[in-house]
């Protein structure tokens, strides 16, 4: 698995990729995380990617968030892309 996380202000995209060719359960860990989207790019929406230029940008599932982690179920070589706010960093 890796990752990449961008933080701007008050908000966060963070992409997540599995390169593992089972399915595989992760948990990211946000301070101070306070709503969360996530879209999935995968065998199942990949023909939907493929067809429609603006796929990351729809809004996604939003997510549950259990302090300040978020779980996310990959299949095997997906691509995960988790936006959302933060709360105030006092």
């Amino acid at each position: 698995l890796e990752a990449l996380a961008i933080c701007a202000d008050d908000r966060f995209q963070i992409l997540v990729c599995s390169f593992l060719e089972t399915p595989t359960d992760v948990t990211i860990s946000v301070p101070n995380i306070q709503t969360v989207a996530v879209q999935y790019l995968d065998e199942t929406t990949y023909e939907k990617a493929a067809s429609d230029p603006e796929f990351f940008a729809m809004p996604g599932q939003q997510l549950h968030v259990q302090t300040g982690n978020v779980r996310l179920s990959l299949l095997p070589f997906a691509v995960a892309r988790l936006s959302g706010t933060l709360s105030s960093r006092h």
